[in-house]
């Protein structure tokens, strides 16, 4: 908190400083030589340094969310327009026409506006990247989790029956945790139809994981290990139809 406050300390005294030399170098005898231009010179400069506070005291904002560089970015742009408008108005004051000087200036803030489009646009991919990433690993990590869970319980089924019982449920399962394994990981493709399916993978690996709970509670008889390995086989294939929708 301390940090924050600092650095906001910070920031209100650079811009106060900033404002009081603008202020000093507009506020002189030679503002009175072309009065017609003083008060559009007047808006031009001020609302550009307005503009600079905006920057400056929400950088942090900005960087938090669309990343640090595209906040600096925006600062150094800013910083520019600044300087362009008191160039302008500095070497033009004594002699430029009001009409003239307003369409110079608006021709700087096109300028500063198409950048400033281009910033957002690309802090918002990365705003967008960063969020799908997080949802990616969010999928992966409770799919792993899940899965985890599930071949503990299988292996607690292993050494509960015969060894003939169990090697059709051992082998549809190393099946398929090897094609769940190949498959692009969860979360990955924005997609409806695939998130659609990856839920309906995900339903299906808590039934087996419950039915091997079960399982693991009771007697087991023939009928249910050929439930578990229908149902073990049907998500293999769920997986297989999801690969062939990301490649259509």
């Amino acid at each position: 908190m301390n940090t924050l406050a600092a650095r906001l300390t910070f920031k209100i005294i650079g811009l106060l400083i900033v404002d009081t030399i603008v202020c000093l170098l507009f506020f002189t005898v030679w503002t009175l030589i072309n009065l017609p231009l003083l008060p559009w010179a007047l808006v031009a400069v001020f609302f550009t340094l307005l503009i600079l506070h905006v920057a400056i005291l929400l950088s942090g904002i900005i960087a938090q969310k669309y990343g640090t560089a595209i906040s600096v970015a925006v600062v150094i742009l800013t910083l520019l327009l600044n300087v362009s408008v008191l160039v302008l108005t500095g070497t033009t004051y004594l002699f430029i026409r009001p009409k003239y000087y307003v369409l110079f200036v608006l021709l700087i803030y096109l300028f500063y506006i198409i950048l400033m489009a281009g910033f957002y646009m690309a802090g918002a991919k990365k705003e967008t990247d960063l969020t799908e990433q997080a949802s990616e690993k969010q999928a992966s990590g409770n799919l792993l989790s899940l899965i985890l869970t599930t071949d503990s319980n299988l292996k607690l089924l292993n050494g509960r029956i015969a060894a003939d019982s169990y090697a059709p449920v051992g082998r549809a399962w190393n099946s398929l945790r090897e094609r769940l394994q190949a498959s692009t990981p969860f979360g990955r493709v924005n997609r409806t139809d695939i998130s659609n399916v990856e839920q309906h993978i995900f339903s299906e690996l808590e039934k087996i994981n419950r039915t091997a709970q079960v399982l693991n509670q009771s007697e087991s008889n023939p009928s249910e290990l050929e439930y578990l390995v229908g149902s073990i086989n049907q998500t293999c294939d769920l997986v297989k139809n999801k690969e062939k929708m990301i490649v259509q």
